[in-house]
């Protein structure tokens, strides 16, 4: 197993601070102390909040550097209990709406990040992402003098 690597560390004079140097391991090397165990669980994906008319390239879900679409969703994974995957969920999804897109808002489930990586739970669980949706609006005033000054526009 791969945990923090030691380094070094050393303390001031006349000081009780010890300062510990550690060295995170890579992520492909991490393992959960439940990972002997072998006994698999399921993880599944979905979101709410994005309409049919989400771009059909739009990636939604990045899951151990493979990336999904919003009609891969929901998406399970039975993986062996105490194994780390990653995954995000894009901050953006557009839509083939101009003007319209899906920005993510919150997550509940066993994470509560966007992006994150998980040991997986004896009992599994779920992550699911939900978006709001986005409007551009563009306002833009014309025949204004010069001399105008003030409120041009006002959104209540």
């Amino acid at each position: 197993m791969s945990y923090w690597k030691y380094i070094s560390f050393f303390t001031e004079p006349s000081s009780a601070i010890i300062y510990l140097f550690l060295t995170p391991p890579a992520l492909s090397t991490c393992r959960s102390p439940w990972e002997g165990q072998q006994v698999a669980a399921t993880i599944v994906f979905s979101a709410s909040g994005i309409d049919i008319d989400v771009h059909p390239d739009a990636v939604v879900l990045i899951v151990d550097n493979v990336s999904y679409s919003f009609s891969d969703l929901p998406k399970s994974f039975n993986w062996t209990t105490g194994s780390i995957h990653v995954f995000e969920w894009m901050e953006v999804v557009l839509s083939t709406i101009g003007g319209k897109r899906y920005a993510w808002n919150s997550i509940s489930g066993i994470s509560f990040e966007r992006t994150n990586f998980i040991a997986v739970p004896v009992n599994g669980g779920s992550i699911s992402a939900e978006y709001k949706t986005q409007y551009l609006w563009i306002i833009s005033a014309e025949g204004l003098g010069s001399d105008a000054v003030g409120r041009v526009v006002v959104i209540d």
